[in-house]
């Protein structure tokens, strides 16, 4: 009992310390971020879906081609087509998003709270990891436990790389570590983080497809990775990765882009009350 009251008594102190550093500026802006991204490309998140399970069984459409996907959708079902599941996936994002950098910061400031330098990169990367895990733990109805527990690590990096981008590049032009870029800048170190966090963890998300597929029957994960495999090498591991990208990479932009630029001009309101 000693041992839990003091774990008890350890996390509260962690949590309301934490929360000491929470600002509500951080949420709308990844929320506006994550709704106006996901409005905007929604179509490509489903052509990745298509090409994601397209394993060459005869009852499923033949597409030739990102284009060519999008218009044989349009001509079947029209816009609303193109729009499947639209209404719980720019929700549901517009949430995480929101909650992941509403934690994030809040972690990120409790760590260089009190100390001259900068984070190391495990330590963005275990924030990231953090604030991915409390945010799934209240997106959970939405999204699934488990599997998105693993899908944290996509994050993670992403995070991990968008912070280091941006000091060294800060440092590089010879300006403050923590200087705001312009918009340019951040859609570059947007780009090239979420680039690197794809490839880094695509094969999760095809296998993921694969086993949520009503078309094949698979006996867990190895099931899946050995049949994929034998039939398709690595690259099957690998389709859909070219309109995963087209779709998530604009995506990640915009909504960094804008909650950058929403969080920064909040936040500057928050400065100009206080003074």
């Amino acid at each position: 009992m000693t041992g839990q009251g003091q774990s008890a008594s350890g996390w509260s102190a962690w949590s309301s310390t934490i929360f000491r550093h929470v600002h509500y500026e951080n949420l709308v802006a990844g929320v506006s971020g994550g709704v106006l991204s996901n409005l905007a490309l929604h179509p490509l998140d489903l052509v990745k879906i298509r090409f994601a399970v397209s394993d060459g069984l005869e009852l499923r459409p033949k597409y030739k081609g990102i284009l060519h996907c999008l218009t044989t959708i349009w001509k079947l079902d029209g816009l609303r087509g193109l729009y499947q599941g639209v209404t719980p996936n720019v929700w549901g994002a517009g949430l995480s998003w929101g909650l992941y950098f509403f934690f994030y910061n809040a972690i990120k400031s409790y760590k260089t709270e009190g100390r001259a330098e900068q984070l190391e990169a495990t330590e963005y990367l275990i924030s990231a990891a953090e604030a991915g895990a409390m945010t799934l733990c209240i997106t959970n109805p939405l999204w699934g436990f488990v599997p998105g527990l693993f899908g944290t690590s996509h994050g993670a990096l992403q995070f991990m790389a968008y912070e280091l981008l941006k000091l060294k590049y800060n440092q590089h032009i010879n300006r403050l570590p923590e200087a705001q870029l312009s918009t340019v800048e951040y859609i570059s170190v947007a780009a090239l983080s979420k680039i690197f966090a794809v490839a880094a963890t695509y094969p999760y998300q095809v296998i993921r497809a694969r086993l949520q597929d009503q078309h094949m029957f698979y006996n867990g994960v190895l099931d899946v990775m050995t049949k994929t495999w034998r039939k398709e090498g690595i690259s099957g591991f690998y389709k859909g990765i070219a309109p995963n990208l087209i779709r998530v990479t604009p995506a990640c932009c915009i909504t960094f882009v804008v909650y950058e630029n929403v969080s920064h001009f909040l936040l500057g309101l928050r400065k100009d009350d206080i003074n």
